[in-house]
């Protein structure tokens, strides 16, 4: 969501980093169903009613380096609150995913948009949808893995998963726990990646979720978002308002 905002002007138990596997080879490959493992995945995903957090972001596309402060509340399968804030005490935006639709309201440029998902692709050639937007914020697999076409790799440590959709490839690396320590989707024209790594993460009952996200997107320029997430809670924290100033210039896609 930080893209968005660049262009308008991140008791707790810590669990070690796992080294990653590389990625397996054409013969490496047996023609096997993977249903108990991919089962066990989807079956160990976070799950949480409420999430809320702040987190500490760096952002860095190139051209201009800045670090914004976000706070961020999720009703699972029902809609994420980003607000977001420069040093601390200059609002920049506010954004909300919805299941249909996102909507930004641009403190800086005095702007108010309210867009279906088709708007990101102003942003990333990565078909995006709310399901993505909340799985990334809550470390779970990005794009839903398939039964029938995911490969599955195992070690003592690690789990690798790799499946192909709509013209792109991902590969997932996840902990012996079933959870996610790196995403990677790569479009198949190779114009575009995108590699989320999860690292420093809480336990919460049997969930693990993390305190650090790093974002690389790689297209023709390179873009970098670090989040350090903290006060992390589960229950509903406040009632969020959207409200459009007059003099607001409305943008509807």
């Amino acid at each position: 969501m930080c893209i968005f905002i660049a262009n308008s002007c991140k008791s707790k138990k810590v669990v070690q980093e796992i080294k990653l596997n590389p990625i397996p080879q054409k013969q490496e490959v047996k023609a096997k169903n993977y249903e108990t493992e991919i089962k066990q995945i989807n079956a160990n995903a976070n799950q949480t009613n409420w999430y809320c957090a702040k987190a500490a972001v760096k952002y860095d596309d190139g051209k201009q380096a800045i670090g914004l402060d976000l706070e961020i509340q999720i009703e699972k399968n029902k809609e994420t609150w980003v607000n977001v804030k420069a040093m601390g005490f200059i609002n920049v935006a506010r954004i909300v995913f919805q299941t249909d639709s996102v909507r930004i309201l641009d403190y800086i440029n005095r702007t108010y948009t309210s867009a279906s998902y088709k708007y990101l692709d102003h942003f990333t050639s990565l078909p995006l949808g709310y399901s993505q937007i909340e799985n990334l914020l809550l470390g779970n697999v990005l794009y839903p893995l398939d039964i029938h076409s995911t490969i599955v790799q195992k070690s003592n440590n690690t789990i690798s998963t790799f499946n192909q959709f709509f013209g792109f490839k991902q590969r997932v690396n996840l902990n012996n726990l079933f959870k996610v320590i790196q995403t990677n989707i790569q479009d198949s024209a190779q114009k575009q990646s995108l590699q989320i790594s999860y690292s420093q993460f809480i336990a919460e009952n049997k969930n693990q979720f993390p305190e650090k996200i790093a974002i690389l997107l790689k297209s023709d320029k390179q873009l970098s978002i670090d989040m350090l997430m903290n006060n992390l809670s589960f229950n509903k924290k406040r009632d969020w308002q959207l409200s459009v100033p007059k003099n607001y210039k409305v943008n509807v896609f």
